[in-house]
């Protein structure tokens, strides 16, 4: 669901992105961190976020399998819907929208992505995103340090240990030294 702001913030071509994790595992963490910034979702495993999408979208065996164990169910974090814009002016400070999209493990106060959420896609910068974001009821922070919210935003700096289990970390093996395709770095 990236948009140009969000390729801009990146610092990539959005009609040429990377295909590939990048080799160097420090920068490979930097564009993590970015995501990160961006609103994305740390999962703590491939699996973890596989079930969550099956629970956004219905399917009755992940939906039984969270009724019958509450452990199972997502964490606030898991069920955030966050939209995220560092406007040019002041430098360092962000508007951030953060609601939820499911409404299993709600406790009843929590914020719901808004009618008109569709909007935040047609901001063409950083600056409309955040004119889009305040207009739906995100507030404006000085820096990212003054930011509390139930996201991962300032997972990197908090040490993040994942919310259902050990995350788990892949380290890039070029696939040229065990004779695989280019395909495999994925």
């Amino acid at each position: 669901n990236a948009t140009p702001p969000d390729f801009d913030f990146l610092h990539l071509d959005a009609l040429d992105p990377p295909l590939r994790r990048d080799p160097d595992q420090t920068a490979e963490d930097a564009f993590c961190q970015a995501l990160l910034h961006l609103g994305a979702t740390w999962w703590d495993n491939e699996a973890r976020r596989d079930f969550v999408r099956k629970l956004e979208s219905f399917d009755e065996e992940a939906l039984d399998a969270a009724e019958a164990d509450e452990d199972l169910e997502p964490t606030r974090r898991e069920r955030g819907w966050v939209r995220v814009a560092w406007p040019s002016h002041p430098l360092g400070a962000l508007c951030v929208l953060a609601c939820e999209k499911l409404t299993m493990g709600r406790k009843g106060d929590e914020k719901l992505r808004p009618k008109h959420y569709g909007l935040i896609s047609l901001a063409r910068t950083m600056d409309e995103r955040c004119t889009v974001l305040q207009r739906l009821g995100g507030p404006m922070y000085a820096s990212i340090n003054e930011y509390q919210g139930p996201t991962f935003l300032r997972a990197w700096e908090e040490d993040h240990q994942g919310e259902k289990g050990s995350l788990v970390t892949q380290e890039f093996i070029d696939p040229s030294v065990y004779g695989g395709h280019p395909d495999d770095a994925l």
